[in-house]
């Protein structure tokens, strides 16, 4: 069920490093391929419902003050 269409141009490349997950919302830790960290909120359903595991790979879309995680 991946009907997202990325419209954020800043795009990177990353890996799942660390999942926190919470009731509502979870943390969502990534390590681009420089090695640089980047946290991002997002719901637990979503984590679910993209099957996010650590060491799977995405795509960290930022855009304004949002981050968001696209599966790959």
């Amino acid at each position: 069920m991946n009907s997202f269409a990325p419209i954020a141009r800043n795009q990177f490349r990353a890996r799942v490093s660390t999942i926190v997950e919470a009731p509502v919302l979870s943390e969502v830790e990534v390590r681009l391929t420089d090695g640089q960290i980047i946290i991002a909120t997002i719901s637990t359903r979503e984590i679910d419902e993209m099957n996010l595991r650590v060491g799977g790979s995405v795509i960290a879309l930022l855009k304004a003050n949002d981050v968001s995680i696209a599966l790959i």
